[in-house]
């Protein structure tokens, strides 16, 4: 049974090394205190000979008292102790010096305690260790108490909070609060970072890994969260999205490391390995040199996790260089660019193919970040010709004509500034299509957003949204591409999932004020300038009416193509949408939506071929009040017909496409296709890469994502 050592009962063992104890019978319990030896040579031999049994003399101890840590060389003379010692002990409080000391309130559990001589503690055998809440286990532990440093070694495992290491030796000074870690497998939780891996600070998450979940195998496997990359496409293309909303971060992650360096606000690493996959062996990873954690010094909770170079390994035969890279827990979306390079097609404002490579990061500020990418138009360099643009010297608004180009029209800028200003994210974008001068008007789209989460008292997770723009791009159904000339204003969205047995259900809500100005509806020429309040929500509900095989399905069965449950079955799917706008110019438009068809799904990504199949059909009928005085808001399309499908071809091949018509028999616009997407897919359990192309826009490229992932267990090191 192993013995719980407080740090007075450390310090009693400080005192008691230089004496000896007799062997313990079966009628110890009841024994008085041993003899007394003053000849040093004694002590020293009858150590030896007892070592073992200084364990079950500190059980004695223990249950007599819990004592403090004081001064040994004062309360305890190496040459007598008695009964009388040891109840002063108990009265005297430490002295001004020790209540700082670090080793005040150093707890240890082990089979064996013992000391080597008068300043090396030492613990064998399933030690037990906390320190400032953070749990420590080792095979041995050495506590030295002239320079406070901790060393524990053999089968070191490490937890606080979310956060999980194993390691082979770890170093620990309680005083500077620095240390070592060595051949290192962990489990980190990006979130909870700043209070669960300093160990300064006891971690109060309201989760823990807790003693069966460290001896346990990976169970409860779940799709969380995940980046989907800029240059990609709407969520609604991915294969198997999330049924949370697309977050753009990845929370949990394995690493390994063959060093890390514990710093007093942080630690790093000279190489990490990174993977996202829980399974073994990882389909992704990221190996990244000169890691760094560190707290940012503003008196906030705020770090930031660098590397100066790494690379994305998939199926450990790719490796795409990914450069410097950096997350925070204010913001992550440089990872949202995971590539240098962008290969990608836009029909609308560049005429075409075009090349664009992500440039390092240029710090502005202590709180700015500006990014920039360049772009080469291919296309348009050869042809020669411009389609996007109107006629030199007429209006931004005019209608766009064919036109010779310069050679400055060949190139274009994407540029983002990006930090916190009063607790708020900021962001500003610059979209340039052209760098020729004539045309940086009729070719820029700008815009600024300040962004920030508010809890309510009965609603959290609200995001406040305070913006402005030029020449923002809109799709409107039939009407095709808009451009609101200019915006600014104010909108909260919320939104959420819940669900009630087998149904599942997600909804929407905005609401927003803004002044506009934008095209007059049914005109080419006249612009209006108005300020408009909208309240919009949206609700969609699944509901399941036969399952094709049995309820089990739902716990997640690993498989090389699906990061998620997928359950075969008929499905209803509903939605019901509710908008109402008012304008400045007393004008308003409300409009009221049903949506309501069928989905099948068939197959669950377990088989190599063809062992996946989903169709969904959703007509949405909508009755509208009002007009808007607008083009781009004006609801047109009033019954509509959603078609998606997607199917599995071959290993990891999947097709998915999503149409969406003007099914309505008394509008202009009857049978024309308001929305039409493909997308050709390598749809693997970890990530997924692919190639898209939206008809509507004339816009596509090459997508990738990186799933995220929740479990419990601990997974092998892989």
């Amino acid at each position: 049974m192993a013995t719980i050592v407080s740090s007075g009962l450390l310090t009693g063992l400080f005192s008691v090394s230089n004496l000896i104890f007799s062997p313990l019978g079966s009628g110890f319990a009841s024994a008085s205190f041993p003899k007394v030896f003053s000849s040093e040579d004694n002590l020293s031999s009858i150590q030896k000979e007892f070592k073992k049994n200084i364990y079950q003399a500190s059980q004695v101890f223990h249950s007599q008292s819990q004592l403090r840590f004081l001064d040994k060389k004062k309360f305890f003379p190496t040459d007598l102790i008695s009964d009388e010692t040891f109840d002063l002990v108990q009265k005297k409080e430490p002295s001004a010096s020790l209540k700082n000391d670090p080793l005040v309130g150093l707890k240890v559990t082990a089979d064996i305690q013992y000391w080597e001589d008068n300043n090396i503690f030492v613990a064998e055998g399933n030690v037990q260790t906390l320190i400032n809440g953070a749990q420590l286990k080792a095979d041995k532990i050495e506590v030295n108490q002239l320079n406070k440093t901790l060393i524990a070694t053999g089968n070191v495992v490490f937890t606080n909070g979310l956060n999980f290491f194993t390691a082979s030796y770890f170093k620990y000074n309680l005083q500077s609060k620095e240390g070592r870690l060595d051949n290192v497998y962990g489990i980190i939780n990006i979130k909870l970072i700043p209070e669960d891996l300093n160990l300064l600070e006891y971690s109060d998450s309201s989760e823990k890994i807790i003693e069966e979940e460290v001896n346990s195998t990976i169970r409860d496997v779940e799709l969380k969260d995940g980046f989907i990359l800029e240059g990609s496409f709407d969520p609604a293309m991915k294969i198997l999205s999330n049924d949370e909303s697309q977050s753009n971060s990845i929370n949990k992650w394995r690493l390994k490391a063959a060093n890390i360096w514990i710093k007093k606000n942080g630690w790093e690493a000279k190489e990490v390995s990174f993977t996202n996959d829980p399974f073994n062996p990882p389909q992704s990873r990221i190996y990244s040199y000169k890691v760094e954690l560190k707290g940012i010094d503003d008196g906030s909770s705020n770090y930031v996790l660098t590397a100066q170079r790494s690379y994305l390994i998939l199926e450990e035969n790719f490796r795409i260089p990914l450069g410097n890279r950096k997350i925070s827990n204010y913001g992550s979306s440089e990872w949202k660019r995971l590539h240098k390079w962008i290969l990608a097609i836009d029909g609308k404002d560049r005429d075409g193919v075009f090349i664009g490579r992500q440039m390092r990061q240029i710090k502005l500020s202590k709180d700015f970040l500006l990014s920039l990418q360049p772009q080469y138009l291919i296309q348009r360099s050869i042809e020669g010709e411009t389609n996007s643009y109107p006629k030199h010297n007429d209006s931004v608004h005019g209608p766009k004509i064919k036109d010779s180009t310069s050679y400055m029209d060949n190139f274009g800028l994407e540029a983002e500034i990006k930090g916190r200003i009063f607790n708020w994210d900021a962001k500003i974008n610059s979209d340039i299509s052209s760098l020729n001068v004539d045309r940086l008007t009729s070719g820029s789209r700008h815009s600024i957003d300040f962004t920030k989460k508010l809890d309510l008292i009965n609603n959290k997770g609200i995001e406040a949204n305070i913006f402005g723009a030029y020449r923002h791009k809109i799709w409107n159904g039939s009407i095709g591409n808009d451009d609101i000339y200019t915006a600014y204003g104010v909108k909260f969205d919320n939104n959420g999932t819940w669900e009630l047995g087998d149904l599942k259900s997600s909804y929407d809500l905005r609401v927003g004020l803004g002044k506009y100005q934008a095209q007059k509806k049914n005109s080419n020429s006249e612009y209006l300038d108005l300020w408009r309040s909208n309240v919009n929500a949206t609700i969609d509900i699944k509901f399941p009416l036969k399952f094709f095989e049995k309820k089990e399905i739902s716990k997640y069965k690993r498989s090389p193509y699906s990061p998620k449950v997928i359950s075969p079955g008929l499905y209803l799917n509903s939605q019901i949408s509710s908008s109402h706008f008012l304008y400045e110019d007393n004008n308003y438009q409300s409009t009221l939506g049903f949506g309501l068809g069928p989905e099948l799904n068939i197959g669950n990504l377990q088989r190599h071929y063809f062992d996946y199949t989903k169709i969904s059909i959703l007509p949405i009928v909508t009755i509208k009040n009002g007009d808007s005085p607008f083009s781009f808001d004006n609801a047109g399309d009033l019954i509509t017909l959603n078609l998606e499908l997607s199917q599995h071809l071959l290993g990891p091949i999947l097709i998915k496409t999503l149409n969406q018509w003007n099914i309505d028999s008394t509008s202009d616009n009857y049978g024309d296709s308001l929305a039409s997407k493909t997308a050709i897919m390598l749809q693997r359990r970890a990530y997924q890469l692919g190639l898209f192309y939206d008809f509507e826009n004339k816009a596509g490229g090459i997508s990738f994502s990186l799933n995220g992932f929740d479990f419990k267990g601990i997974p092998d090191p892989f």
